[in-house]
């Protein structure tokens, strides 16, 4: 069942703002999850709704979920939704799309970090571009100490197109459906499926 974590309006927020969902796949996150919530909470864009699915985690990634109920910033909602069994990223992503309500649509893994301004980067694209469906932020790998590696040797070097992170319109699910529910390698799968039914603009 979805429940509401924590629910606050921020007179602020624009209103005329497309709201955005961010759907957190979650299973066994441990601290990365309080990282990837805090990195959210201090997004420069609102309105935000976090969803964070629960794929049967053993461990307490749901308490520090809840732990945060009181840090949750003014103009984002966060709902959790939890899975019985462990179904996979993919389907908990899927789980998280039903329940989803905002115009733009994107992920968040579990033990990820985002720039405060990504997503009001992402959605400054989409607006400016009425004819793009999605756009894409791109990572690099760092240790705690915030010392950046290689996560392997690509074209890219340093910086690497971030497969999760991306943000669509709310037509694009409609039109497509949602991600296949394997274990690996849907989010590649779902992008060359928008670029075979879009274009790859």
């Amino acid at each position: 069942a979805l429940s509401p974590v924590d629910v606050r309006v921020d007179a602020a927020v624009d209103v005329a703002a497309p709201l955005v969902s961010v759907i957190i796949p979650m299973h066994n996150a441990g601290s990365g999850i309080e990282t990837a919530l805090l990195g959210l909470f201090d997004q420069t864009y609102r309105p935000l709704e976090l969803i964070v699915v629960d794929d049967a985690s053993s461990d307490d990634s749901i308490a520090r979920v809840k732990a945060l109920q009181s840090a949750c910033p003014e103009g984002v909602s966060l709902y959790v939704v939890c899975n019985e069994t462990n179904l996979g990223a993919y389907a908990a992503r899927n789980l998280g799309l039903a329940y989803a309500t905002g115009e733009f649509i994107t992920t968040h893994d579990s033990d990820d970090w985002s720039h405060p301004q990504k997503i009001e980067k992402q959605v400054e694209g989409l607006l400016g571009n009425p004819s793009a469906m999605g756009c894409f932020s791109h990572w690099v790998r760092a240790s705690t100490e915030l010392v950046f590696t290689h996560w392997r040797i690509e074209p890219e070097g340093w910086t690497y197109r971030n497969m999760s992170s991306l943000m669509c319109r709310r037509s694009v699910f409609d039109v497509l459906g949602s991600w296949d529910e394997v274990r690996v390698n849907a989010d590649t799968e779902f992008r060359e499926r928008l670029i075979k039914y879009f274009g790859s603009d």
